[in-house]
């Protein structure tokens, strides 16, 4: 089947490092596709939920003409995100979207693990058509996260890069919990599973919104994208800068107190141009 690789990546480097906030390796997203063709008998006619990342950007973030967001979470057995860094991506969103009707966290029942060891996009594609519950229709915007129990294909083992999550479609994200389990932990000197957790899927759902200057997507209101690293920002100590300050992953995480990063103004405005809080 025909696929358009449009999606954007957090890649772990060799040692830990946190080579990329980066999308395919590349650090470029490519947003000349229309998504994947793979679909489910469950979508809507209402609305096409296989363009390119980016595109639902308005969608998602303004009132215009969808009043609230469901935020769909479906994970493999064993492999389910924490509890609290569910807790952190509903408010991360909620933050930044106008949503009369709010946003609404549904988290589904597990779905067979497949030990596969990993998995090609392809893969996610046919996943996220087999499993995925809800789609958007009528007022309602949905996006959906994929936790899976294996790797990425596109992990770099001659580089020690591995690939923690990616935004693949315009309402669609696939979050590699297994190496993300990996390299996370609760001895001193290592960040905790939610940390990690929380900073990849709120990076991606950054890309979702249309973060750095993706078109389709949010279009910057200064200058700020780090264009040598595609769509991210170049202001360091952002949640979309392409490498959070290029730093041992731990370490890097560590420096923001144990919390994630978050956006900072710039990308703010950005999404307040485009219909945002």
């Amino acid at each position: 089947m025909k696929l358009s690789l449009a999606y954007a990546s957090i890649s772990l480097s060799s040692l830990l490092v946190l080579s990329t906030l980066s999308c395919g390796g590349s650090g470029s997203v490519n947003t000349g596709g229309t998504g994947m063709d793979y679909h489910s008998p469950r979508e809507s006619a209402d609305y096409n939920s296989h363009q390119a990342t980016g595109a639902s950007a308005h969608d998602l973030l303004s009132a215009d003409k969808y009043q609230s967001v469901v935020i769909e979470i479906q994970a493999m057995q064993g492999f389910a995100p924490s509890a609290r860094a569910q807790a952190a991506l509903k408010d991360f969103i909620t933050a930044r979207v106008n949503k009369p009707g709010g946003v609404t966290l549904v988290v589904d029942p597990p779905i067979p693990a497949q030990n596969k060891g990993a998995y090609t996009l392809n893969d996610v594609g046919m996943i996220e058509a087999a499993n995925r519950q809800s789609y958007t229709t009528g007022t309602q915007m949905v996006t959906y996260f994929l936790f899976l129990d294996g790797a990425s294909t596109e992990d770099d083992a001659q580089n020690g890069r591995k690939i923690l999550a990616y935004a693949y479609q315009n309402t669609s994200m696939a979050v590699f919990e297994k190496t993300i389990q990996s390299i996370s932990g609760s001895l001193p000197g290592q960040a905790s599973l939610t940390t990690v957790e929380t900073t990849v899927v709120e990076h991606e759902f950054g890309h979702i919104l249309g973060l750095v200057n993706l078109n389709p997507g949010t279009a910057i209101q200064t200058p700020h994208q780090d264009t040598p690293h595609g769509n991210h920002c170049d202001v360091t100590n952002c949640l979309m800068y392409y490498s959070v300050n290029t730093s041992d992953v731990v370490a890097n995480l560590l420096s923001f107190g144990g919390n994630p990063p978050v956006l900072d103004a710039q990308c703010l405005a950005d999404l307040r141009a485009n219909g945002g809080k």
